[in-house]
């Protein structure tokens, strides 16, 4: 049974934990690796942009669950290494890339947004080694009850994680609403979306 409050802490211990580094690498069998590169506060072009901390959360929590392949950033050293063309954060990804198939990069959305989900593919890009495996994706979300929006506003374009590494394995960016992820009054709309997406999951290994 999903508890909030496990949900919730997992991420707190995580990063108190690992604060001291740069992002944290967890290898495992699967060919999935989970990533969250905005976890925590990014300094994009000089400007500082606020942590997405339900998207850590949510990368967390599927890990555990499936035991998944997991990279994620746990301080923050002036640098956006979602946007940063360079990064140890990709470097480490590119040095494991023989490892996966998929990579799923997970980010929040503004609780402003009036989307619960974006799906990034650069304009399909990213899926097209696979295309009935994202159909899948944005089907189950969009029968759960979701708004998913595909590319817009974030698509998941060349410099991003999952722009950066298609091609090499078959890539998404899921941006989901903080109004979902952060509310413990939203836990039955978060429980129902991490069961679809472990479901989704689950296909891949």
């Amino acid at each position: 049974m999903f508890s909030f409050y496990n949900y919730y802490y997992r991420r707190k211990k995580f990063l108190s934990e690992n604060r001291d580094k740069d992002f944290v690498y967890i290898k495992t069998d699967s060919r999935v690796l989970l990533s969250c590169p905005h976890g925590v506060e990014q300094t994009r072009l000089g400007k500082s942009k606020y942590p997405e901390i339900g998207a850590l959360a949510v990368a967390l929590e599927l890990a555990e669950r499936l035991n998944t392949n997991l990279i994620a950033k746990t301080s923050n050293h002036f640098d956006d290494v979602n946007f940063d063309e360079k990064s140890p954060y990709k470097n480490k990804i590119k040095k494991e890339l023989e490892n996966f198939d998929y990579i799923i990069d997970i980010h929040g959305l503004s609780a402003k947004r009036d989307i619960d989900i974006n799906l990034g593919t650069n304009f399909g890009q990213n899926v097209v080694s696979d295309e009935k495996l994202f159909q899948k994706l944005a089907r189950g979300l969009r029968n759960a009850g979701f708004t998913v929006a595909v590319d817009n506003p974030f698509a998941g374009t060349d410099r991003t994680i999952a722009g950066t590494f298609a091609g090499n394995a078959w890539t998404v960016q899921i941006e989901i609403n903080s109004g979902i992820t952060n509310l413990k009054s939203q836990h039955k709309k978060l429980e129902l979306l991490l069961n679809v997406l472990e479901s989704w999951l689950k296909q891949l290994d």
